[in-house]
């Protein structure tokens, strides 16, 4: 039984028409607003959990498996490998950049963020004391070790090539941060899910891969 926890853990029970695959304890749904993107995906847990660093251990594999088919049929539909990021949930007082804190990763296919990303982290950092530490894996391990610790917040990026990193910050980002470096990539100003919901995006997303899962 789905855990209605907030707007994204309601989506298999009030909008089934957006989920495109399921399996046991994951689903995966276009996102609402998705800056224009075709084929702009949410992998989310069927349950409460307040971000992937927040899953047990017992699920990585699953998770892993999802994530591997949804990149394969984003790659197959659209002719572009995928990147994938999460913002990362509120932990303590720091937050990672993200709305709502319900574990869910978003992959998008085009133009890939992670260039960009280590100078805009190290542009933030405008006050003695802040840090952030960027950690390459092949796993969620470290997101889970930074949520259990309670200190820090993070952030996942994965490439469009596969290079997984997890970082570590101590300061507050900006809310959908990620986003708006999608946006600002496309050369779009619609990162805001909440002002632009694009849903005739949305609806051409869920005709081009329904049923290619």
């Amino acid at each position: 039984m789905v855990e209605s926890c907030c707007q994204l853990g309601d989506i298999l029970v009030h909008e089934p028409e957006r989920v495109l695959y399921e399996t046991d304890n994951f689903f995966v749904a276009p996102t609402i607003g998705p800056i224009g993107i075709e084929g702009y995906l949410l992998i989310l847990s069927k349950f409460c959990f307040s971000g992937m660093g927040a899953l047990p251990e017992s699920l990585y594999g699953e998770l892993e498996s999802v994530i591997e088919t949804t990149k394969r049929v984003i790659k197959l539909e659209y002719g572009v490998a995928p990147h994938l990021f999460e913002h990362g949930p509120r932990i303590c007082d720091v937050h990672g950049g993200g709305c709502l804190d319900h574990a869910h990763l978003h992959l998008i296919p085009g133009e890939d963020i992670m260039g960009d990303l280590g100078a805009e982290m190290m542009l933030g950092l405008d006050q003695v004391g802040m840090l952030f530490g960027a950690e390459r894996t092949d796993n969620f391990k470290r997101a889970a070790e930074i949520c259990h610790d309670q200190r820090h917040s993070y952030m996942i990026v994965e490439s469009s090539y596969g290079q997984r990193v997890i970082i570590n910050v101590n300061f507050h980002i900006p809310s959908q941060y990620l986003r708006r470096m999608v946006a600002d990539k496309s050369n779009s100003a619609m990162w805001d899910w909440k002002k632009w919901p694009d849903h005739d995006t949305v609806k051409k997303t869920i005709k081009s891969l329904t049923g290619k899962f």
